[in-house]
């Protein structure tokens, strides 16, 4: 597991491109997060934790995400 934290804003982009390919769960509060090769990206909504999956890059890393957890974000992208 790779979590990227928002100090690393500016070098994100690289970290994930090198974990893509890699069985590396990729994780981070960074906004647009799966929209960029992220996949998972974690926000706040009304003083709760919710998070966005990008299933597609989940997949092509070879990475299996939990039907469980599927159900419980909010959004599932398979970019």
């Amino acid at each position: 597991m790779l979590y990227v934290a928002v100090s690393e804003q500016q070098r994100y982009p690289d970290l994930v491109k090198s974990a893509r390919g890699q069985p590396v769960l990729t994780v981070s509060e960074l906004p647009g997060f799966s929209d960029s090769g992220g996949i998972i990206e974690i926000f706040r909504e009304h003083e709760r934790i919710r998070f966005i999956i990008n299933l597609g890059v989940a997949r092509r890393a070879g990475l299996e995400i939990s039907p469980n957890l599927l159900k419980l974000a909010v959004q599932v992208d398979q970019e």
